[in-house]
C-alpha cells in the first residue's frame, strides 16, 4: 500500500477504493479491512465500503489531518456508504461531520451521535446534509446514551447497558447488530487494580509534527461527550466480525456488567464469532490494565483477535503500540482455551498495509485465512 500518492489525473472512486483497499474489494464474499488510525478502519464488506469511527490523524492535536499512510482526502475521495460510530470522543469522531457532509456517507449511531454531527457540521460552517441511520431496540426506541467514561455508572435515563439492536438501515447483503456497552473507566474495584500494562509514554509526535494555534483551537472547541458507547457486529455470508473501541468495566461489582456480559456471550451463542477487533488500551492505561479487554474477549469468544486503541494517539498519556504486544499476549493467554482466541496484532506501521478476508474460509468451526496485501502482515514482537 505505501506512502500516500499523487496521481497524474483525477482518480475516480473505485480507483480511489482500489488504491486504498486492494484489487477485487469489490468481489462478493471478500472483506477488507485497513487500519487507519485509533479505532478507525476503511472497510469493505463484500463491496460496500464503510468506515468504522471517524478520525484521521497519528495523533490528537496534529496541524494536519492524516496518518503516514492515509489522509481524510482519501477518506473522503473512497466515498464510504455508511460511517458505524462507536461514541462522540475526539479520538473516535473528529471528522464525522466532514466526511458525512463531503460524501454523504451515512452516520449510523445513537441518538447523541447524530445530534453531535449535525451541530459539529453547523459550527463548521460545513456545507452538505448529515444523513443519520437510529440503532433501535427490539421495542422501536431509539438507542440513547449517557456519559460512563465520566458520569454515573447507572443507565436511569438512556438505553439499557447489554441491549441489543439494530440499525434502520443496513448495506445489502449485511447483518447488523449494535450492543450498548460502556467506555473504559477508572475504577476503584479490588480486581482492577492490576496496574499498568505496556504504557511507556513518547512525547516524539509532537517534535515530527507539531500542533500549531488552529488546530489547538479545533480542539479546544470541539465537545468531548460520549453520548453512549456501541458495539458492533457485522455478519457477511459466513464471516462475523465484532467492532468495538472501548472495553468498559465488567468487574462484578459493576452496575450493568450482567446484562452486558449476557448479550456478549449470546453473539456467539449460534455461532462463534470470527473476529473481534477490540479495545485494549484506553483508560485502562493508568489503573486496571488490559483486564476489562480480556473479559470482553473472554465473552464474545472470538476465533480471532485484532487489537485497536493502543497506539500514540494522546502522547504522552498514550504510547506507541509495540509495547502492548506482550501484556496482551499473556492476557490472551489466560482465556479458557474453549473460548481463546488466535491473536493477529498491529502496530502503526500495519497501517500501510489491508487485512484480505474471503468470508466462504470462516464456516462453522473453520478459522480462516487474515491476507496482507502489502506489508508487513500481523505483528509478531
Amino acid at each position: 500500500m505505501g506512502q500516500l500518492t499523487s496521481t497524474a489525473h483525477a482518480e475516480s472512486t473505485d480507483e480511489v477504493r482500489t488504491r486504498l483497499l486492494g484489487e477485487g474489494w469489490n468481489e462478493p464474499g471478500v472483506v477488507r479491512l485497513k487500519w487507519i488510525t485509533i479505532t478507525v478502519w476503511l472497510a469493505s464488506l463484500g463491496g460496500h465500503v464503510v468506515l468504522f469511527d471517524s478520525t484521521v490523524m497519528n495523533y490528537l492535536g496534529q496541524p494536519d489531518n492524516k496518518t503516514d499512510y492515509i489522509s481524510l482526502d482519501d477518506v473522503i475521495a473512497a466515498r464510504p456508504e455508511y460511517i458505524f460510530q462507536n461514541h462522540v470522543h475526539l479520538d473516535q469522531m473528529r471528522h464525522a461531520s466532514r466526511i458525512a457532509t463531503a460524501t454523504g456517507a451515512k452516520l449510523v449511531g445513537a441518538q447523541e451521535h447524530c445530534a453531535f454531527t449535525k451541530r459539529d457540521a453547523e459550527v463548521k460552517g460545513l456545507s452538505g446534509t448529515v444523513n443519520c441511520v437510529a440503532v433501535r431496540d427490539s421495542q422501536g426506541q431509539e438507542f440513547t446514551g449517557g456519559d460512563t467514561y465520566g458520569g454515573p455508572p447507572v443507565d436511569v435515563l438512556w438505553t439499557p447497558y447489554g441491549t441489543i439492536g439494530k440499525p434502520d438501515e443496513m448495506p445489502s447483503g449485511v447483518d447488523v447488530k449494535v450492543v450498548n456497552i460502556k467506555h473504559t473507566q477508572l475504577r476503584p474495584y479490588p480486581d482492577s487494580l492490576v496496574g499498568n500494562e505496556g504504557h511507556n509514554p513518547d512525547v516524539s509526535p509532537y517534535a515530527k509534527n507539531s500542533p500549531d494555534p488552529q488546530q489547538a483551537l479545533d480542539f479546544a472547541m470541539t465537545q468531548d461527550y460520549e453520548g453512549g458507547n456501541l458495539l458492533y457486529v457485522f455478519k457477511i455470508g459466513d464471516f462475523t466480525l465484532v467492532h468495538h473501541g472501548s472495553s468498559g468495566s465488567l468487574d462484578p461489582l459493576e452496575p450493568g456488567q450482567k446484562e452486558i456480559k449476557a448479550a456478549l456471550r449470546s453473539l456467539g451463542a449460534g455461532d462463534r464469532i470470527d473476529m473481534e477487533i477490540g479495545g485494549i488500551a484506553e483508560l485502562q492505561n493508568y489503573a486496571n490494565g488490559l483486564l476489562d479487554a480480556q473479559r470482553y474477549a473472554e465473552e464474545i469468544g472470538p476465533k480471532t483477535y485484532i487489537p485497536q486503541h493502543h497506539g500514540n494517539w494522546n502522547p504522552p498519556a498514550t504510547a506507541a503500540a509495540a509495547g502492548f504486544y506482550g501484556p496482551w499476549s499473556a492476557r490472551i493467554s489466560r482465556i479458557p482455551e474453549d473460548r481463546r482466541p488466535q491473536l493477529c496484532f498491529i502496530v502503526e506501521k500495519n497501517r500501510g498495509m489491508v487485512f484480505d478476508i474471503k468470508t466462504s474460509e470462516w464456516a462453522g468451526d473453520n478459522v480462516g485465512q487474515i491476507s496482507p496485501i502489502g506489508d508487513p502482515g500481523c505483528y509478531n514482537g
